[in-house]
């Protein structure tokens, strides 16, 4: 089928148009999903035709969700990647409920300082741990995949997961309230 892996990412496949030196076709795999991707939808299914007469597909449409992103088409060349429902979920099972939506993940105040500095007494208990260790984890998978907005937020919270203080909680808090307040914000 002409596909060459690629060098940086080993679940991408590449075709390459030798006449005008680009990629013709694109092909990412995540687990049993395939995205196919060019810039003439001919070119695709040509390929998904080819694709189907070796392998059993069971489905073939446009994409519109990929690994809990939401994709949508706004112009050629142009898509927009959204988590919403996957935030939207999120806020509905995350421990902490009483957060009030706010502006800003970060205030110019919040510091994520190392535990060290700190009293024993300040530490969080266990069950907090988690639920901090738990909401970060949740947070850095939507800064990884479609909101830079919470990157550094992630980042400074990340230091001092393995010892949160509650004041650390109530700072990691924060971010969930943002999230409150803006749970559709697109990534162009």
């Amino acid at each position: 089928m002409g596909l060459q892996q690629a060098t940086k990412d080993s679940c991408c496949f590449i075709q390459m148009d030798e006449q005008k030196g680009k990629p013709n076709l694109i092909l990412t795999v995540l687990v049993d999903d395939l995205v196919i991707m060019a810039e003439e939808e001919r070119t695709v299914t040509r390929f998904h035709e080819k694709f189907s007469k070796v392998y059993k597909v069971s489905q073939f449409e446009k994409i519109q969700v990929y690994n809990g992103i939401q994709i949508s088409r706004v112009g050629k060349h142009v898509y927009e990647l959204s988590q919403e429902y996957g935030i939207l979920q999120f806020l509905a099972k995350c421990p902490i409920q009483d957060v009030n939506p706010c502006d800003s993940p970060l205030l110019p105040s919040d510091t994520f300082v190392l535990a060290g500095q700190h009293d024993e007494a300040e530490l969080c208990d266990e069950e907090q741990k988690q639920q901090y260790q738990h909401i970060l984890g949740s947070l850095n998978w939507f800064n990884i995949a479609t909101r830079p907005d919470l990157s550094i937020t992630c980042s400074l919270a990340g230091r001092v997961a393995s010892r949160p203080t509650r004041r650390q909680f109530k700072q990691l808090c924060r971010v969930v309230g943002y999230l409150k307040r803006n749970p559709c914000k697109k990534l162009v």
